[in-house]
């Protein structure tokens, strides 16, 4: 993605969305990579003293808690600066088809099919109107808070028996084991897209049941555990808090939620006929739209069916969807004040806050255990503030993509035309009397169809590369109409004839229209005498002919005194 700077206008220069966060986050990564210094630094004391209890355990607390330190600070930098580009933010969803959502008057929204999407879209009716990405988080971080309650619930049911003996171990152990599953697995996207099914409940539900009992019936005797620790304490710190920061997730994606302010779209229609190529009201509408274009910036094309006419008759068709530059709506920067004050922001700053909080009080409480020294016993102790630095993981990847909400309004514009063409040659001019004529080829349309659509649009997207959700949208039939006049003006005007209109061509008109006076006044000249000529030959045809012999013989006389090649005036040769 390259920046694009425009110094007369700063409408794209969009303020950090993780402001906040990162705050947040750099808190973190000091805690953490100062705690895991401090770490390594009690290690290599314990190195010093050959205490070698304490050396693998500081080891790996220090390890962990400087890789989420070192992730914390990555993340910061990889935020630290926000851009935007050429060709942001991405189009619509495909399934939101723009054309067919202007024509039908409705938007396409995601319906559940899942029975537990079925319940949750039960008790959020409004969900289904959210973008798409909150959707599926929202399905998926509800699927996933029930696996940890269907877990929780078999886990107290292989406890109510009064399960004693060595097979209580067994059964704290593999609860806790399913339970940090269910907490690890949705930190990866493929974790997150993991289901559960009927079958799966119906499994957990008969072994925490009857799996106890059986282990314990007969002779048969159940090895003790290897580790001798109670972790029943855990397991309910687990279940409790992860419940709450599911709570929390839920509780975010819920003030994400969006319902359309309004659906609309009206088309200006208007019956044409004109005397040219329909291709002409295209070139006309690409005019218009140009004029339009918002911040110079040109429309973004999602189809174009120019009209094509072959033969002397038959049917056109075109069809013209533009959409201009998705301006997004005025936001200033995001303070912590406002965080917390906006509904979208509020939970997304509680789950960060509530994160940092846990992760920094679990690596303290680290570092304070292994300055005590930790042995095999007491590894319960270290697995509470383990557990709450990996739960701050869980909440700031959980929150993350939840801060790139951007809202962006745009304007579609469509034109569609629709008609029969006949095509007839046309020519102006006197055949016999002009010297310039013209001659056309023209193409006849009567009771053309055309339809001119302008919406306005509001979409949201969490991300500028994903594609934008279309959330609402409003006719806006005044420029609609307005369109739709000048384009049906522009085909009134189309001319039949042809004519010249440059200089050089007046100049060439005028040069000929000289020449065609010459040659007409020679033309006069010629048939006066012509005319002449014909009145004499009449009166010779008149007289008798005495009178012609006497003529003639007079003219050979009179010839006799001239030369023999003269010519007479007015006469002919002798």
């Amino acid at each position: 993605m390259a920046y694009e700077y425009n110094p007369e206008s700063s409408r794209f220069n969009l303020p950090n969305p993780h402001r906040v966060e990162n705050v947040m986050l750099a808190a973190t990564a000091a805690v953490m990579l100062g705690l895991g210094v401090y770490g390594l630094f009690m290690v290599r004391d314990a190195l010093r003293a050959e205490d070698l209890s304490g050396v693998v355990p500081g080891l790996l607390v220090s390890f962990f808690l400087l890789w989420y330190g070192a992730w914390a600070a990555l993340k910061v930098g990889r935020q630290l600066t926000f851009y935007f580009g050429r060709n942001q933010p991405d189009g619509l969803r495909p399934d939101q088809d723009l054309k067919e959502t202007i024509r039908q008057n409705a938007i396409l929204f995601p319906v559940p099919v899942l029975a537990t999407d079925q319940l949750l879209y039960r008790l959020v009716p409004k969900l289904v109107f959210s973008p798409q990405k909150v959707q599926l988080r929202a399905r998926q971080q509800f699927a996933h808070t029930l696996v940890v309650l269907v877990v929780g619930l078999c886990y107290l049911l292989a406890t109510i028996g009064g399960v004693v003996g060595a097979i209580t171990d067994w059964v704290n152990w593999i609860a806790f084991g399913l339970l940090v599953m269910a907490i690890v697995l949705p930190l990866t996207e493929r974790g997150r897209q993991i289901t559960y099914g009927p079958k799966h409940f119906i499994v957990l539900l008969a072994v925490s049941i009857l799996g106890p009992t059986i282990a314990t019936v007969g002779d048969f005797q159940v090895p003790d555990f290897p580790l001798d620790a109670s972790i029943a304490g855990v397991n309910v710190f687990i279940l409790v808090a992860g419940l709450a920061i599911n709570g929390l997730f839920i509780a975010a994606l819920l003030n994400l939620t969006l319902q359309p302010e309004k659906i609309s779209s009206i088309n200006s229609m208007q019956r044409l006929s004109m005397n040219a190529h329909p291709r002409q009201l295209v070139v006309e509408f690409d005019r218009l739209m140009q004029d339009a274009w918002t911040e110079r910036i040109p429309n973004r094309i999602f189809e174009r069916v120019e009209p094509t006419i072959a033969g002397d008759q038959g049917r056109f068709r075109a069809s013209i969807l533009e959409e201009s530059q998705p301006v997004p709506r005025d936001s200033g920067a995001l303070s912590f004040a406002d965080a917390l004050s906006l509904r979208e922001y509020r939970f997304l700053t509680i789950i960060d806050l509530a994160a940092m909080i846990m992760g920094a009080s679990g690596a303290v409480w680290l570092i304070t255990l292994l300055g005590a020294g930790i042995s095999p016993q007491q590894i319960t102790s270290a697995l509470i503030p383990g557990l709450m630095v990996v739960l701050s993981v869980y909440g700031f990847l959980a929150a993350n993509p939840l801060w790139r909400r951007f809202e962006f309004t745009s304007r579609a514009y469509w034109l569609e035309i629709d008609g029969n063409f006949q095509a007839s040659n046309i020519d102006y001019g006197r055949a016999l009397d002009d010297a310039v004529r013209t001659q056309k080829r023209v193409i006849n349309i009567e009771d053309m169809t055309m339809r001119v659509w302008v919406v306005d649009l509001y979409s949201v997207c969490f991300d500028i590369n994903e594609p934008r959700d279309l959330i609402s949208m409003a006719a806006n039939g005044e420029d609609a109409e307005l369109i739709g006049r000048r384009l049906s003006d522009f085909a009134n005007e189309q001319r039949v004839f042809v004519a010249p209109t440059s200089t050089r061509d007046r100049q060439s008109l005028e040069t000929m229209a000289s020449m065609n006076a010459a040659t007409a006044d020679a033309r006069t000249a010629l048939e006066r005498e012509r005319e002449k000529r014909a009145v004499a030959a009449g009166v010779a045809s008149v007289q008798g002919p005495a009178d012609t012999a006497a003529s003639q013989r007079a003219g050979h006389d009179h010839a006799g005194q001239h030369d023999r090649h003269d010519v007479v005036p007015g006469g002919d040769a002798t």
